[in-house]
């Protein structure tokens, strides 16, 4: 993939790095930051062993106070950008939606930045706020755009195409056990979401400062993580200390030490200076693999500065106390809550339930969820009433909106996160940015009051709420999607048990209602699909992994096959070495559980340890055991180890009707419809033997290549074949499927062909399909001239070989000139 140098400088050197963020006043231009290339690119010279100054950063609008965009700055500016320094574009969202987000990260792209740091932005200064998303949702769409430009790269250019590198903040100053705990858990959330990289928020606590790296490294953090070094003015420590810049926080002792060395600018310049060079020191001496240099009126004359003189402090050890000096200032009785082990200490009893908790809970228990008595009259209106416009659903409506209101002043967005956020607050109610996963890092260090509002943090509130109910577990894992912006005004309740809320959506969008009137198995979560091929490649097979453009790509292939109305989804890893497969399986087995909304797998292997190991996750992971997964294949050639795997777990399994056995055990061909026909039966005898139930077998009559068929006369078997089991009564309740994409196989312009083909096969009888169900094979009916060309292909037997040419020329024919319709 075509890493950026910074990304690069994070992976492969052994240097402590520095990133520079340039700050700029409304009125500014990008003077600053040309004249800092500049100086740069003439006079710096990394000395071996110092920290090496490595990327400059673009703010996004700090402190609300509207600036030049981070577009702007590198559009007018990265041609100036010399060697050894890279771009670093801050991405907030508190100005744009999520199509805004993705339009920027687009600009962004198209002047060669490829780094971004993800934030949810502070609260704008006399402006509507959007936060439509945080900086989860924010990673996640970065990594979401990371796998389109997979999806639109030439396969043969897959190694260089484009991908940003994602970093987040991070707040570890925070001396409330809630809102430290929340920030800590969403750090691990943004590092799965794709952070590569983090950015502490300012702070002066060398406890807090060490209690992270140890915290990462228990937790086995896959990121960099850089200590936010400020240029710190009395100006800046007077807003800290009264609580004028959100999330940052400074003692009256601090805010004391800063008025004496500020008596004059000079020395208060030289102080600040010292402080930055020692707590760069002081960073790298924890762990840390680098800084981020920041505060109004940076100079490059300034960053080298701090950077020699870390070094020689470094060189010279690092003395405790002297940090202590310059570093250290925690408020009296700070209280601290990170452990030894680097896990939190939490208090050996939990908090009760609020009266508000339970009447919530009450509600849901009998009203909403689908199990009680009134849910399930609900939910059995609700179908009769799709568009919600009936009486009933309006009244329903009307109740819960006044009761919403009253209890948590409901903002009536039709997605409600109640049950998500332990029925203690509605998350755009009670967040003075509505943010779907709290907390942002504003809140008050001492007290947990938001900082944008005279509230209590919804984070705080919402870690309470889990606590209670014995649930900081499933808090610690939770990441709620953005509301769904075509619900808001109508009735949450009823969307919920509809299917219409964000319960029942995958990557945002409702299951389509299936077109075709057969089972249909998602074919392209395959390992020889080249695009997939490659993505695979660049994945580990560790549950949990971090998202990535390739991790985003596989997401997304399962997903639209499922909106489009999968009912199984085929995984085929066998590609890759017989070393790699059973993990690999194993791996997206559970990929599919865990964002497939219940919907089966396939395990299609030709391996039996792969086959194996995918039955075996399947039931270790799934939604509903209950809903069985298909096996692909068993065959009457090797039936043993599919057969003992059944005595082992229940699955529904795909029966090859390509070969058989003579009475010497010699595989022999299958040849025509009525052997199939005959294998068919032999083979129903043994699994109905083994314990399948006649609806759990699938016979595939074996789709063979047209274009590898010059006599076209294998259809006539497939498609006979189909008829033959399909018509017979002692067959009854079995299935039939066909491979469609195989018919088209090493064709030009494949859909028309393939569209044709199914048509005939429905024709004949089948009952299941493996195919891409995101082409609209049950919306657009095949051309009537391919569709007779393939009736014709359907009925030729092989006895005359001529006429069988003709049909094959004039499919060919056919496929080159309006294959793509």
């Amino acid at each position: 993939m075509n890493t950026s140098p910074f990304r690069r400088e994070i992976a492969e050197s052994e240097d402590f790095l520095v990133t520079v963020e340039l700050l700029t006043t409304p009125a500014d231009g990008v003077e600053g930051y040309v004249d800092f290339f500049e100086a740069f690119a003439d006079r710096y010279e990394h000395r071996p062993g110092s920290p090496k100054i490595v990327a400059v950063t673009s703010p996004h609008s700090p402190g609300g106070v509207a600036t030049l965009d981070p577009f702007t700055v590198w559009a007018e500016s990265v041609g100036a950008l010399p060697d050894g320094l890279d771009a670093i574009a801050h991405v907030a969202c508190k100005d744009l939606n999520r199509n805004g987000l993705e339009t920027h990260l687009r600009n962004l792209r198209s002047v060669g930045v490829a780094n971004v740091l993800a934030l949810t932005g502070d609260h704008p200064v006399n402006s509507q706020p959007v936060f439509d998303l945080d900086s989860l949702g924010l990673l996640q769409l970065t990594m979401d755009v990371n796998g389109r430009f997979i999806g639109q790269e030439d396969p043969e250019d897959l190694d260089g195409v484009f991908q940003f590198a994602a970093g987040a903040g991070m707040n570890p100053y925070k001396y409330t056990l809630a809102s430290a705990w929340q920030q800590y858990s969403k750090m691990l959330k943004k590092v799965t979401a794709g952070a590569s990289f983090l950015i502490t928020q300012v702070g002066y606590d060398i406890v807090m400062s060490a209690d992270l790296i140890r915290y990462a490294r228990a937790h086995d953090m896959q990121a960099a993580t850089f200590g936010n070094v400020y240029l710190l003015t009395k100006g800046a420590a007077t807003k800290m200390h009264a609580g004028d810049l959100p999330g940052c926080y400074a003692s009256d002792d601090l805010l004391a030490t800063v008025g004496r060395e500020w008596r004059s600018a000079g020395r208060g310049r030289e102080a600040s200076l010292t402080r930055m060079a020692h707590q760069t020191a002081l960073f790298q001496a924890q762990g840390y693999r680098g800084v981020h240099l920041g505060g109004w009126g940076l100079t490059y004359n300034d960053v080298v500065e701090v950077v020699e003189r870390a070094h020689e402090i470094s060189d010279g050890g690092v003395d405790p106390e002297v940090m202590r000096e310059w570093c250290h200032f925690a408020p009296p009785g700070a209280e601290y809550f990170i452990g030894d082990d680097g896990e939190f200490i939490l208090p050996d009893e939990a908090p009760k339930r609020t009266p508000q908790q339970k009447r919530l809970e009450f509600f849901h228990d009998h009203v909403v969820d689908v199990d009680s008595r009134m849910g399930a009259a609900i939910a059995k209106a609700a179908a009769k009433d799709p568009d919600r416009e009936g009486i009933r659903a309006r009244a329903l409506y009307a109740a819960e909106r006044a009761a919403k209101a009253l209890l948590v002043e409901c903002k009536d967005c039709g997605d409600c996160r109640l049950p998500e956020n332990y029925y203690a607050l509605c998350n755009e109610a009670a967040c003075a940015k509505g943010l779907p996963n709290l907390p942002c890092g504003d809140s008050d260090a001492l007290t947990g009051m938001c900082g944008n509002a005279d509230v209590t943090c919804a984070g705080e509130l919402v870690f309470y709420a889990a606590f209670a109910r014995g649930k900081l577990g499933e808090l610690a894992e939770q990441v709620q999607s953005s509301k769904v912006p075509s619900l808001r005004g109508s009735s949450a309740v009823i969307n919920y048990l509809a299917g219409f809320d964000h319960n029942a959506r995958i990557a945002g969008e409702v299951q389509r209602e299936k077109t075709l009137p057969i089972t249909v198995v998602g074919e392209s979560v395959h390992a020889q699909i080249p695009r997939v091929n490659w993505s695979m490649a660049r994945l580990g097979t560790e549950a949990g992994a971090q998202m990535s453009g390739p991790l985003a790509y596989v997401h997304d292939v399962i997903a639209t096959q499922i909106n489009a109305g999968a009912d199984y989804l085929a995984i085929n890893v066998d590609d890759f070495g017989p070393e790699q497969r059973a993990d690999m399986m194993r791996f997206y087995v559970d990929m599919v559980n865990t964002i497939g909304r219940g919907v089966p797998v396939c395990i299609d292997s030709s391996d039996p340890d792969t086959k194996v190991a995918g039955i075996d996750q399947y039931f270790r992971t799934a939604r509903d055991p209950q809903t069985l997964p298909m096996l692909n294949s068993i065959n009457m050639v090797h039936p043993k180890g599919v057969l003992e795997l059944r005595e082992r777990y229940p699955f529904k399994v795909v029966a090859m009707l390509h070969e058989t056995v003579d009475k010497d055990g010699v595989p022999v061909a299958i040849e025509s419809p009525d052997q199939a026909h005959g294998l068919a039966r032999d083979m129903f005898d043994m699994l109905r033997n083994a314990g399948f139930e006649a609806d759990d077998i699938f016979y595939d009559t074996a789709v063979t290549p047209i274009a590898a068929d010059l006599e076209a006369k294998r259809a006539h078997q497939t498609m006979h074949g189909i008829r033959a089991i399909a018509s017979d009564p002692e067959l009854s309740g079995v299935r039939t499927l066909i491979g469609l994409s195989n018919c088209s196989h090493m064709m030009p312009n494949r859909r028309a062909v393939n569209r044709a083909y199914l048509q005939v096969a429905l024709e004949h009888g089948v009952t299941a399909a493996v195919l891409d169900p995101t082409v609209d094979y049950g919306e657009r009916k095949p051309g009537k001239q391919i569709l007779s060309i393939m009736r014709s292909l359907a009925d030729n037997d092989g006895s005359d070989m001529a006429a069988g040419f003709e049909i094959f020329t004039k499919i060919a024919e056919y496929s080159r000139k309006y294959g793509r319709k």
